[in-house]
């Protein structure tokens, strides 16, 4: 298994932003983990589709990436000690910073950036899936990317986007029952999308909810 050492994903500069006090979600200190080569093409894929598509909506230009933890050393589930996991903070913008503990105050933004990920990313864990993640979003190549009724967290997303995206009236328990499962089918046929069971109805849905996501955002009033 490769390693490479890296210090832009993207073109723009990975900030460590947990290294002194005010940093986070601010600024950080440049870093140059190694991460494993195919999860390092997953991340390129990932943050060139999620820059591009921030700036074709007039949110750009991106500039840097900032982390609270890539690579480090240990053991478990996180994938983080096999340099194939990352904790995103923020992305440096023009107009105010994105920063991942404002889901509350920002739930487009929040579920657009959400929405890239999960398209390149079986596991992410975000602001609803427990306390630890309140602040940041972990993914990493554990579990094959795709939608899974028994995933907490993927199921949680969808009620979210739901909620705040479509703007239909639904518990956010990340529990697949009747309500989440009726007002799902609903809005895949409002959508124009097939099943989740295939991959690529997913990755639509995905991608749609993204575009339509960060239209709301850019609507609101500054």
């Amino acid at each position: 298994m490769a390693f490479v050492r890296v210090d832009q994903i993207a073109n723009r500069t990975i900030l460590y932003d947990r290294q002194r006090e005010g940093d986070y979600g601010v600024t950080g200190v440049p870093i140059r983990p190694f991460l494993e080569e195919k999860f390092l093409a997953s991340c390129e894929a990932c943050f060139t589709e999620l820059v591009a598509l921030l700036e074709a909506k007039g949110f750009g230009p991106v500039g840097s990436i900032l982390t609270g933890g890539i690579a480090r050393a240990g053991t478990g589930a996180s994938l983080h000690h096999k340099n194939r996991a990352f904790d995103l903070d923020g992305i440096i913008l023009p107009d105010g910073n994105w920063v991942a503990d404002t889901f509350p105050q920002r739930p487009h933004m929040y579920l657009a950036i959400e929405a890239v990920l999960r398209r390149h990313f079986g596991t992410v864990l975000s602001y609803d899936y427990n306390a630890a993640h309140e602040d940041h979003f972990h993914f990493d190549d554990g579990t094959a990317i795709g939608f899974n009724t028994m995933s907490k967290s993927r199921v949680q997303f969808v009620q979210n986007v739901i909620f705040f995206v479509y703007h239909f009236q639904i518990g956010r328990d990340g529990v697949w029952g009747p309500e989440t499962s009726g007002l799902t089918t609903r809005l895949r046929r409002d959508l124009g999308i097939g099943g989740f069971s295939s991959k690529v109805n997913w990755l639509d849905f995905l991608s749609r909810v993204a575009s339509d996501a960060l239209d709301l955002e850019a609507a609101i009033p500054d």
